[in-house]
């Protein structure tokens, strides 16, 4: 009796391994990693969707990446605000890849969302008004947050 439990749940743990391998492989078949040495960072970002490097007013470098109307932005030194006039967020330290940051939420009035992510623990490279900016429909929560995970700090 004491063997067939043992065989069954080696072979539930080889089929959870074979389902994760499967998993993983998939969903990095539908990613591709943008990799930015110049500001120390990398992250993951869907194949179906473009991105757009960028300068604001000769000062702060920006990557935006885009499909529809969902965004996702890095901005290294920040830039000009956006200046909406929105109410109190939902505000929560988070962890992301071993760095500090602080999360903002807000629902927009259209039923979209923004998300502003300002990192605490940051590279030389960044300042303090660093944040990944994100907009988009609810359609899009899932994608974000696995950007949001796949985003790394890259030190030399």
């Amino acid at each position: 009796m004491k063997t067939k439990n043992i065989t069954a749940i080696i072979i539930a743990v080889a089929i959870f391994i074979i389902v994760v391998l499967i998993l993983g492989q998939m969903f990095s078949k539908n990613m591709i990693t943008y990799a930015n040495k110049n500001n120390n960072f990398k992250i993951n970002y869907p194949k179906d969707w473009t991105y757009n490097e960028g300068q604001e007013f000769n000062y702060a470098f920006h990557v935006f990446f885009s499909k529809g109307t969902a965004q996702f932005g890095v901005l290294p030194k920040g830039e000009v605000d956006r200046g909406l006039q929105l109410g109190e967020p939902i505000k929560k330290e988070i962890i992301i890849n071993n760095q500090k940051a602080i999360r903002k939420d807000w629902t927009l009035d259209n039923g979209n969302f923004l998300i502003i992510i300002n990192f605490l623990d940051y590279p030389a490279t960044w300042n303090e008004n660093n944040r990944l900016d994100i907009t988009g429909e609810q359609k899009d929560v899932k994608i974000f947050e696995k950007m949001i995970k796949s985003f790394k700090f890259e030190l030399n």
